[in-house]
């Protein structure tokens, strides 16, 4: 009796041996989805021409391949992360080529395939005209409605980000279609103080974008008071507009100034010539009131 009760012991234990060295069969037909990486831009995924911007891919796991490219491009960057879970992708002197989607995916050694793609969208200001920004203090409700105002230009595929001072992506995103009024509303809470400014761009190709807008600085204080928001330029626009004045102030580029000075030149050489038409006629006079002998050789021709 206890000589069957062991070999059924074991006759179980070997089944369930073989029963774990069997594959899964549904892991085989449906494997495991890899969750998706993380992508970010920094300093801001919504960048100036000629700037800088860095996309760092990070996978859950250690021991990644991560592949880094922009859609609809044939140039893939693919990189092996040995000790880390993430791979960083550098873009330099942006140009407005540069804008468009980029992703990211990555696998590991013991994956059957890559992971779901991560998406970003890399905005290139500075190719359309810029909007502005205003707003409207509602104190009943405790908020601040912004309002970016769009320049009519007939782009298509148009989106308008609402971005903040600090923040690596867009506060707000909406998209709108071309016979939209071309204005946007955004409602924050009063308590959401920061630089805030807006941008519009294609979300398809070629994702040209325009230039920031103003910004509009609100202030919360710090006895719960706030302080009325102050709508400043940016930097580059002063000093563009700084550049363009200075070129408007030079005599050469003024209308008024180009006509004074041709004047002034016509004038001169008219002077010259008519003082050079009276010498010669002085000097004929007085070649005509000499004796006759000199007067001959001088004022008639040769025989």
């Amino acid at each position: 009796m206890h000589t069957e009760c062991l070999l059924l012991l074991c006759l179980g234990l070997c089944l369930g041996y073989e029963e774990e060295k069997k594959p899964d069969t549904d892991s085989a037909f449906f494997p495991v989805t890899l969750p998706k990486p993380l992508l970010r831009a920094w300093p801001s995924s919504v960048a100036e021409s000629r700037s800088n911007v860095t996309l760092t891919c990070r996978s859950p796991f250690r021991n990644s391949t991560f592949c880094l490219g922009k859609l609809n491009s044939t140039e893939l960057e693919q990189r092996l992360s040995p000790v880390g879970k993430d791979a960083e992708l550098l873009l330099t002197d942006l140009q407005p080529e540069d804008a468009g989607q980029y992703f990211c995916a990555y696998k590991t050694a013991d994956s059957q395939g890559w992971s779901k793609r991560e998406h970003v969208h890399l905005v290139v200001t500075g190719s359309l005209p810029k909007p502005s920004l205003s707003y409207t203090l509602r104190l009943e409700d405790h908020r601040l409605t912004l309002q970016c105002l769009i320049p009519y230009n007939g782009t298509e595929y148009l989106a308008v980000a609402l971005l903040k001072a600090g923040l690596q992506a867009p506060l707000q995103v909406m998209k709108i279609r071309k016979d939209h009024p071309g204005i946007m509303y955004w409602s924050v809470m009063i308590q959401q103080s920061g630089n805030y400014s807006c941008v519009y761009y294609q979300w398809d190709f070629p994702y040209l974008a325009s230039f920031p807008s103003n910004f509009l600085k609100y202030t919360l204080r710090d006895e719960g008071g706030y302080e009325r928001p102050e709508t400043t330029e940016r930097p580059e626009t002063l000093q563009r507009e700084i550049e363009e004045n200075e070129a408007l102030d030079t005599p050469s580029s003024k209308p008024g100034s180009t006509r004074l000075i041709f004047v002034t030149v016509f004038t001169c050489i008219s002077i010259v010539l008519l003082f050079l038409f009276i010498f010669l006629i002085y000097r004929c006079t007085q070649h005509n009131s000499a004796p006759g002998e000199s007067t001959e050789r001088v004022c008639r021709p040769g025989k």
